[in-house]
């Protein structure tokens, strides 16, 4: 709920609420979080050809928030 409130009252730029990184490390204790679908940020660096040496440390990013 905490996320949802700062990301409509605080985050919300151009009509569109959102959740930056620091609000999403304040509070990710308790939070289970999915990779998402193709269109998520790790499966298009996979699609755009990315490298493992860019791609790994955004796992390990996310691994370290969750």
């Amino acid at each position: 709920m905490q996320l949802v409130t700062h990301a409509y009252l605080d985050g919300n730029l151009s009509g569109q609420p959102r959740i930056d990184f620091p609000l999403l490390e304040k509070f990710s204790s308790d939070i289970i979080a999915l990779s998402g679908d193709m269109m998520g940020e790790l499966a298009q660096h996979v699609v755009s050809g990315k490298t493992n040496d860019f791609i790994l440390p955004r796992i390990a990013y996310y691994q370290k928030i969750f």
